[in-house]
């Protein structure tokens, strides 16, 4: 495994753990992630299914708050551990400064972690994929225009906000949904030059639900198994919101970083990365500050998480890139994971390449209830 980052790993692991287990802090999740690998290692060493297990951490976090060892120890989530996370007392100051700083520019804002898992669901749940909720007499989703043009567009998951815990300025009750792609479309139905373009994917959304109402029918779309992000469907559960910080994917981020870090401490950096970077400029601070708000999981609400960058800061120059940074709310986020058996790939939802989904709105459409300038979009390592 000369290849295996363990580092990388370990945000990963802390990461689920973070999401999974909101009211920790991050030196607990980060004790958790670190004491939770070093018992899988010592699982593999007395010949374990080392890969099961770890993808078991990924996939389904700390939920308990404890994991039951092979030689039948308990892991506790925040129990003192060997090896804690090395940041210096001057870091650590540093960074807890900064976030503080930082949390004051970006809020902390309401987010719905959302559990996978392999069930079977009504078109009243909320869920991906299945039968959507569907009342006779509409129109199913189709491609509006070019080559494929008429084709039925892929169900991808719809929210019942009656059965959710209440966001701010989300709706309280109908159930929202999220068409994207159809047959022979391996992008799922983005359009990367224009991110808004709802004509191979839609967003839906049921102001009233009637369970009475009789349900139409839905097309049998048939699609290349090897190209979805997923087969079959999967109920989406979950506890309770959190407030949810920042995270280091939001385009936000990295100018409230910098603005506050010169204003602390009397410096001119005026990038993350690159010469003269923060990363160059104090390594540790840039790590932990990156490492400590890298936060995945599939979610309503919140602050989103990308593979690669935030599109509403790299999309084409001008107004129109101006525009999409007011889509600050985090309507979906559908991340790659596991919804049932870790062994088992076709439990995956996966995107692309470990990708993720996201959609975005307007404070002001979500005020409005106007879905029809959402933006969908998704990338991959």
């Amino acid at each position: 495994m000369d290849d295996f980052n363990v580092e990388d790993f370990l945000r990963k692991i802390k990461a689920q753990i973070n999401s999974d287990n909101p009211d920790l802090t991050d030196e607990q999740a980060d004790k958790a992630a670190r004491q939770l690998l070093e018992g899988f290692v010592k699982a593999g060493d007395k010949g374990f299914d080392l890969g099961g297990l770890l993808g078991g951490a990924i996939y389904d976090g700390v939920p308990d708050g404890k994991y039951e060892m092979p030689d039948g120890s308990a892991l506790q989530v925040g129990a003192p551990i060997k090896n804690p996370l090395e940041i210096s007392s001057e870091t650590g100051e540093k960074l807890d400064k900064i976030l503080a700083e930082v949390d004051k520019r970006i809020p902390p804002v309401e987010t719905v972690r959302l559990k996978l898992s392999r069930a079977e669901t009504t078109v009243f749940d909320s869920k991906m994929g299945g039968k959507p909720y569907f009342p006779k007499g509409m129109e199913y989703p189709t491609v509006r225009e070019g080559e494929n043009a008429g084709k039925p567009l892929y169900f991808l998951a719809q929210l019942n906000f009656e059965k959710l815990p209440k966001l701010s300025d989300f709706p309280t009750e109908g159930i929202l949904q999220f068409f994207a792609g159809c047959e022979g479309d391996n992008v799922y139905g983005v359009k990367f030059d224009d991110w808004t373009n709802q004509n191979a994917f839609r967003v839906v959304y049921h102001e009233t639900v009637s369970e009475d109402a009789p349900q139409g029918e839905t097309p049998d779309v048939e699609f290349d198994e090897e190209f979805l992000p997923f087969n079959g469907e999967f109920l989406l559960t979950t506890e309770k919101s959190a407030q949810m910080p920042a995270t280091c994917c939001d385009f936000r981020y990295e100018e409230a970083v910098l603005c506050v870090y010169n204003e602390l401490f009397g410096a001119n950096v005026t990038k993350l990365f690159g010469k003269g970077g923060l990363y160059e400029v104090d390594e540790p601070l840039f790590n932990a500050l990156m490492e400590t708000r890298d936060i995945n999981g599939t979610r309503m609400g919140g602050y989103p998480y990308f593979t690669q960058d935030d599109p509403r800061d790299r999309s084409p120059a001008g107004s129109y890139k101006d525009v999409l940074k007011n889509h600050t709310v985090l309507l979906f986020q559908s991340d790659s994971e596991n919804g049932g058996d870790p062994k088992n790939w076709k439990d995956d939802v996966c995107w692309g390449d470990m990708g993720v989904a996201n959609f975005f709105i307007t404070p002001e459409d979500l005020k409005k209830r106007d879905f029809s300038n959402v933006i969908y979009t998704w990338d991959c390592g």
